[in-house]
């Protein structure tokens, strides 16, 4: 029986990286058992398994040490660049330690007709910039905390303005005269 490299280095990998039994790599490959053990002896896969376990747990222990050591150093300076070197390491574990995954797609866009949705688009658009902030340290800085702090005003402002106006009001479309408060004062738009 003839097998292409592919298929013999897919088996390596199995054992060794995967650390599946031989059976098992037998079963998923398709190659006969006695061939994956003959490979396996001959190459050694045993032995660089346990060297690869290894050479992970060294990975993982000296990893957390850097970081460790990264915010110390953070929390002893107070230097911005030594903050900004820890949150880019910490963004990169926690994406490998996720697998990867990266944030949730943003929600669609919403039609805007009345003072009320606006208020509504406005408010959870300030609540996602928090939440991405605070799940993103090199996103957190003096500015954008400012930035937040006054959207939020803005928004409590607002809701009282249409609090004192009545539920209707809220609901009523958009004058001309609040169009442009909106574009200026929300979007930077005159």
């Amino acid at each position: 029986m003839t097998i292409d490299f592919e298929l013999h280095q897919q088996a390596y990998e199995l054992a060794v990286l995967d650390g599946l039994t031989l059976d098992n790599v037998a079963r998923r490959t398709g190659i006969p058992r006695s061939t994956i053990t003959r490979w396996s002896a001959d190459e050694g896969w045993m032995a660089d398994r346990e060297e690869y376990r290894r050479a992970q747990g060294e990975i993982r222990r000296k990893t957390v040490l850097y970081r460790k050591g990264l915010l110390e150093e953070a929390m002893r300076s107070l230097e911005p660049q030594a903050a900004y070197a820890w949150a880019t390491v910490e963004n990169v574990a926690r994406r490998s330690e996720s697998g990867g995954e990266t944030q949730a797609e943003p929600p669609a866009d919403r039609e805007i007709k009345t003072a009320q949705d606006a208020v509504d688009a406005l408010q959870e658009a300030v609540e996602i910039k928090i939440n991405r902030m605070l799940t993103n340290p090199g996103e957190l800085n003096l500015s954008a905390i400012r930035d937040m702090k006054k959207a939020l005003e803005m928004v409590e402002e607002l809701k009282r303005a249409y609090d004192r106006t009545g539920e209707e009001e809220a609901r009523k479309s958009l004058n001309k005269e609040e169009a442009l408060f909106w574009r200026e004062k929300i979007l930077g738009v005159k």
